[in-house]
């Protein structure tokens, strides 16, 4: 059973997306979404939960916002994780680089935590199996 959703987006996302799906061949925007969620997940289930695991997380942030206190806060609650931050400006925004070690299950929990601040316009990983 297929059921149906809405996604809040900004305009220039969504422009970039439909270029996208053009390129790769997609007929909707549906389709696209669909094998790029199952893409993640099976890419997250190939890695055993405990594994320990180095990575690399580059997030793009709104500098207009207030977003320092909730980065801190966050990375407070994953202070197991074994992070080293910096940041920069880049056109405008401000690009934080997180670098860490731990087990693949608290990567996870840490990277959807990112991903739930508002302020983080877009967020980019690399991850390696130790």
């Amino acid at each position: 059973m297929i059921k149906k959703f809405g996604i809040s987006i900004q305009d220039t996302l969504l422009e970039e997306f439909d270029q996208f799906i053009k390129q790769k061949g997609y007929k909707s925007r549906s389709k696209a979404i669909r094998d790029l969620i199952i893409e993640k997940l099976t890419e997250q289930k190939e890695i055993d939960l405990q594994t320990e695991v180095f990575f690399i997380i580059a997030t793009l942030i709104d500098p207009k916002t207030k977003f320092y206190q909730k980065i801190i806060e966050t990375m407070k609650e994953y202070e197991n994780l074994t992070i080293f931050s910096s940041h920069f400006s880049f056109k405008g925004n401000i690009i934080f680089i997180f670098i860490g070690t731990g087990n693949f299950q608290e990567f996870v929990k840490f990277r959807d935590r990112l991903c739930s601040i508002k302020e983080v316009k877009l967020l980019k990983e690399i991850i390696l199996t130790i």
